[in-house]
């Protein structure tokens, strides 16, 4: 491999390399954050009760059916 050919493919590389970390910044912009929910708390007997329930969650322009187990956020009710 002659020295050009080396300084040619490690500029390649390496502009390959920064392009995930440049694109993701970009497209990270426009996405909409993802709601967290509510920290889970025990009752006085050390247990967690969980509920489950459907909803309706947008994802992009399109509506659709969800189901969340506790977390309320993902599935509306």
């Amino acid at each position: 491999m002659q020295r050009r050919d080396f300084l040619k493919y490690s500029v390649a590389l390496g502009v390959a390399s920064a392009l995930p970390l440049w694109s993701r910044a970009v497209f990270a912009a426009e996405r909409p954050t993802l709601p967290i929910p509510d920290l889970l708390t025990t009752d006085a007997r050390n247990r967690i009760q969980l509920t489950i329930g459907a909803g309706q969650s947008t994802f992009g322009e399109k509506t659709a059916t969800t189901w969340a187990i506790t977390a309320i956020c993902w599935g509306r009710r």
